[in-house]
């Protein structure tokens, strides 16, 4: 997981450069952006840091599953 708000870009490189190490021993590499969710503990740490994102804005209509 990448993207917490104290993190630096140094941080966010030396996680990427260790997920290329593993990549290379052949282990499967996910890397997720930190996405708290309201009530955590994370949002009440990092609430004055935290950047409110519609993501219904973003979503393509490919993205979506669409049922009728």
């Amino acid at each position: 997981m990448v993207g917490a708000p104290t993190e630096t870009k140094e941080e966010i490189h030396e996680t990427i450069d260790f997920a290329y190490k593993l990549k290379d021993k052949g282990t499967i590499i996910q890397l997720w952006i930190m996405t708290p969710y309201p009530g955590t503990k994370a949002v009440e740490l990092y609430k004055d840091n935290l950047i409110k994102i519609d993501r219904w804005k973003f979503i393509r209509q490919s993205d979506v599953n669409k049922y009728d």
